[in-house]
Order: C-alpha cells, then structure tokens, then sequence
C-alpha cells in the first residue's frame, strides 16, 4: 500500500471512520446548501466548470464534484446511472469527504495532501466505497486553497479590466 494512502488509513480509523460506514456524513443539509454555494468564490465559476468539465463528465460516464476547502461537496455532476451509484455511497451535494469523516478517498486525500491525488478502488477506507462500479479511476484536481482555478481568474481579471475600462 502507497504510504499515503496508509496515513489516511491510520487517520481515518483514528478519528473514528467505521470501514462498515455506508455514506459519508451530510455535513451541509439541504435547506442551507444553496445559500452556501452561492456566497462561495467558484459559485460564479461553476457554469463554466459544468459546462466544459461537467459535460466532459456526463459524456464518459464519470462524476465531476466541485468541494470546499472542508471536503463539503458542493456541486456533484454526472449522467442520472452514474448519480444513482454515487448516492450509494453518499457522494452527494452537502456529503462531506474529508478523511477523518469519510475515510480514505481521492478529494479527502488530494485536501489533506494539497496536491491532485488518485485513490484505487481497493485503498478506499470503507468497503461500500470499494464495492461502488466506476468506469474509471478516480482522481482530484486541487486548485490552491481559496483561490480560482487559473483560467478562471485569468478571465475575472480581464472581466475587472473591462468593468474599470467602462467606468472612465
């Protein structure tokens, strides 16, 4: 086993993570995530993310997830087969995914670690996870924390230059 993977075992157990846990805890409920989402920096990103990365998502069968810097998953994207799995699970919109809550997963590791991460079906922490049928292996892409993704502050940049421009 991969000595981060071990960690997040370890972390994991530590904190109390049952592998026998069927979802990960709802940590954001329903009533509260919209407002949440909204007041949150990749709220005016994230049509651009679904369209480019979503739909990339939807056409391969995959999930896109989009997290705060806490694991809550905020915004979860797929075809309705491949959100059906991912409820099983609990990798739904408000689910938090940090280690110590959820056990060993990509996003909880790739927040732990700052850096993108991949996590193979049998180095998941809970069994439910292990046993979930995914067309392709799971990896996070992290952007630094609190901050947009590259392309995305390229364009606030130059969406506040021509905001500035209009004003003279």
């Amino acid at each position: 086993m991969r000595a981060e993977v071990a960690d997040s075992w370890h972390l994991s157990a530590a904190a109390g993570v049952s592998a026998e846990d069927v979802e990960a805890p709802i940590t954001l409920p329903e009533d509260a995530l919209p407002d949440y989402r909204d007041a949150h920096p990749l709220a005016k990103v994230f049509p651009l993310l679904d369209d480019v990365l979503g739909q990339a998502a939807r056409d391969c069968d995959a999930i896109m997830a989009v997290s705060d810097a806490e694991g809550q998953l905020l915004w979860v994207c797929g075809t309705p087969a491949t959100l059906r799995r991912a409820e099983k699970i609990g990798f739904v919109e408000g689910s938090n995914w940090d280690e110590r809550l959820a056990g060993t997963n990509a996003p909880g590791l790739a927040l732990r670690l700052d850096q993108p991460t991949q996590v193979r079906r049998a180095e998941h922490f809970r069994r439910s996870v292990q046993q979930v049928s995914w067309p392709r292996k799971c990896r996070s892409k992290l952007w630094p924390k609190r901050r947009l993704p590259p392309r995305s502050r390229r364009r606030a940049r130059l969406q506040h230059r021509r905001r500035a421009s209009r004003k003279r």
